[in-house]
């Protein structure tokens, strides 16, 4: 394992990408799954605003697909927050192995955690010291980071519909 697969592994992201609006979550989670006790209750109420937010309301008329890969940390935490979220929830699982099936939240987090980078990288060279991995400020760079990538995400998603349209126009 690498040294950049140590960093990742004890500090995990959780990363979630709105397929309609562009919008990213991420949150610098402390550990993987739903930790014990309710140490992570915090996380399943966070996303649940969050996505209400993004007009993912839940409750008796809300409707959201949900696409997380197979890890049981991951869906121990799709389980949980379908129980507290509430609403019509589909599960869609890629293929084992299937990384092109989940490519919008790979490079969703693969952007978020350059971002991140870039703003320790930043913020270091300013100060002129280097942060620890377990600093107060990285879960607040970790949401900055998310929330610097969707404004672009969803501009460009934004121009991609609007050329489909214009084909599917002119193809009438």
């Amino acid at each position: 394992m690498s040294r950049e697969d140590e960093k990742a592994s004890a500090n995990p992201l959780l990363v979630i990408a709105d397929e309609r609006s562009g919008s990213r979550y991420a949150r610098a989670v402390g550990c993987k799954g739903l930790g014990s006790g309710n140490e992570m209750d915090w996380l399943i109420e966070d996303i649940s605003a969050t996505l209400k937010s993004w007009g993912h309301g839940g409750g008796s008329g809300g409707e959201l697909i949900m696409k997380p890969d197979g890890e049981p940390a991951l869906l121990a935490v799709k389980n949980a927050f379908i129980k507290f979220h509430g609403g019509v929830i589909i599960p869609e699982a890629p293929a084992k192995g299937e990384k092109a099936e989940n490519g919008l939240i790979e490079e969703a987090g693969k952007t978020i955690r350059e971002y991140v980078c870039t703003f320790i990288s930043a913020i270091e060279e300013g100060v002129d010291d280097e942060i620890p991995l377990d600093s107060n400020i990285i879960p607040w760079i970790v949401r900055w980071a998310a929330a610097a990538v969707a404004p672009a995400t969803a501009a460009v998603a934004a121009a991609a519909a609007a050329a489909a349209a214009a084909a599917a126009a002119a193809a009438a």
